[in-house]
């Protein structure tokens, strides 16, 4: 296969790298590509690559989880982490300790998926002001979908 059919390929299908061989799959262009077309295609990228801070964003806008993917570096980059938990609440399990304490990563990873909330740092969590001001956040939009997801963060109020 040539450079140029490989590319074409992987803009529309970006699975496709899965198939080709590893001089593309260590190709950035080609690999940004895919990523823009399918997140998860990160997974078939060459090691250089998913640890490429570029490729791995381009790929969490895609599809958050594929954080996963990337370096393991990259768990503790605000803007990847933040990306990545808007699409995929449940992947602030694998953010440093340092991010499981911010509140906007939280307060995002909560917003997309109530249950995040349990990944959250023990200090977040006993921090009443934050748990109210993100019982209030849920209520506001609506993304509190049931009486049980709120009494598992009121349970924390109260310790």
């Amino acid at each position: 296969m040539n450079r140029e059919f490989v590319l074409d390929l992987v803009k529309n299908y970006g699975e496709v790298l899965y198939f080709v061989s590893d001089e593309f799959k260590n190709d950035k262009e080609i690999v940004m590509e895919a990523v823009k077309e399918c997140g998860s295609a990160l997974l078939y990228a060459s090691e250089r690559l998913k640890n490429d801070r570029d490729v791995v964003l381009e790929a969490v806008k895609k599809a958050g989880r594929c954080l996963r993917f990337g370096g393991s570096w990259m768990f503790g980059d605000k803007e990847l982490v933040l990306e990545s938990v808007r699409q995929c609440g449940s992947i602030l399990e694998f953010a440093s300790d340092n991010l499981k304490n911010d509140k906007e990563i939280v307060f995002e990873a909560v917003k997309e998926d109530v249950k995040s909330f349990h990944y959250a740092s023990d200090e977040f969590k006993k921090n009443r002001n934050y748990i109210l001001e993100i019982v209030k956040l849920l209520v506001e939009e609506s993304s509190l979908n049931s009486v049980f997801n709120l009494q598992k963060i009121v349970h924390n109020i109260n310790g």
